[in-house]
Parts: structure tokens; C-alpha cells; sequence
């Protein structure tokens, strides 16, 4: 079982759990499944608020600089034609800034962990799927397709549904079905 946050925010979700408890001190597992290396206690609430104190400022820049885009279009974008590809390249764009900018922060905020010499075994990736689907409470797995199956309802008869939309449907669907295959073979078992 990973770190348990005493006041838990959502954007530590899938960081802090990295960090374990083994009886005698705490073990770090990069990307909760490489070989766990030993911290202490302090490296681990260092990282641990690093991760959360930048994590906070780029979703604040990204909501400005989403707000940002929305005042610039309506004050100097076109009133008439296709104006949906250049929004979707804009939406897309600030999303995978943000991605890559979490992914920067998440690296910065372990990069004191990285040459420090294994004390075990790392998990495979089905190890650690199973864990996370055994830790994830049923609503949680449930709600992707409770999501899909709204947006069906609301998008009938699938006029305006594109491909994207189908391959993003199906994409969620099916890590959320996987993940409740594994809860229940977790109980059953």
C-alpha cells in the first residue's frame, strides 16, 4: 500500500502513492512499478509538495491561458466559417503543454531518486493494474462508462459523432472495463 496523503488534493493523484511504506522506513517506485529505492522522510515531503506546488501553478497558467484564447477568438476571430479546426488545434496544443509540463514537474520533483541503488524488485504492469483496480473504489471504475453511455444518449442518432469521438469512446471504455475485470477477479479470487 502506497503513501496515504493526510489532506489528499487531486492533482497528487498517482504521485504521492509512488511512495511506500515497507516496516522500516519509506521506498520510492518510479512510476509506481520500477525496483523501489530507499528515502527518507523529509526527500519524500520535499518531493511530495515540489510536485503539488507546481503542479497547482500549471493548472492555474493553463486555465489563464485558456481564458486568454477564449477572449482573443471572440474579440478577433471570425464571425462566419470553419472556425472548429483552429479551436481543436488550440485545445489540443494547451492540452499537451500541460501533459508534457506535468510530466517535467513529475521528473524534477524524483530526479534526486534516479541513481540511488535498488533494495527489490520492480512489478510488472499487470501487477501494478491489479493493485490500483483493488485500491480504486467501484464508483470510480463504473463512471467512465456511465460518462460514454450519457454522451451516447445525448448524441443520438449520431449525426454530428466523428471518429474521434467513437475511437475516444472506446479508448476509455475499454481501460474502464479492463479495470473492473480485474477488480472482480481480485474478489473472486
Amino acid at each position: 500500500m502506497g503513501y496515504v496523503n493526510p489532506d489528499p488534493k487531486p492533482e497528487l493523484r498517482g504521485f504521492d502513492d509512488q511512495f511506500e511504506w515497507d516496516g522500516s522506513g519509506w521506498l520510492f517506485r518510479r512510476f509506481h512499478r520500477a525496483r523501489p529505492v530507499r528515502v527518507t522522510a523529509d526527500e519524500m515531503d520535499w518531493s511530495i509538495s515540489y510536485f503539488g506546488r507546481w503542479t497547482s501553478r500549471l493548472g492555474t497558467a493553463a486555465v489563464c491561458a485558456g481564458l486568454l484564447f477564449i477572449a482573443l477568438w471572440e474579440w478577433l476571430g471570425p464571425d462566419e466559417g470553419p472556425a472548429r479546426p483552429v479551436q481543436s488545434a488550440a485545445t489540443i496544443g494547451l492540452f499537451a503543454i500541460v501533459l508534457i509540463g506535468r510530466r517535467w514537474i513529475w521528473e524534477k520533483a524524483t530526479e534526486r531518486f534516479s541513481r540511488r541503488v535498488p533494495v527489490g524488485l520492480g512489478r510488472s504492469w499487470l501487477e501494478h493494474r491489479r493493485d490500483e483496480a483493488a485500491e480504486t473504489d467501484w464508483g470510480a471504475l463504473f463512471l467512465p462508462l456511465a460518462l460514454i453511455a450519457a454522451g451516447a444518449y445525448f448524441l443520438w442518432p449520431f449525426d454530428t459523432i466523428s471518429w474521434s469521438d467513437l475511437a475516444g469512446a472506446a479508448f476509455f471504455g475499454s481501460a474502464a472495463l479492463f479495470d473492473i475485470i480485474l477488480k472482480v477477479r481480485e474478489r473472486i479470487l
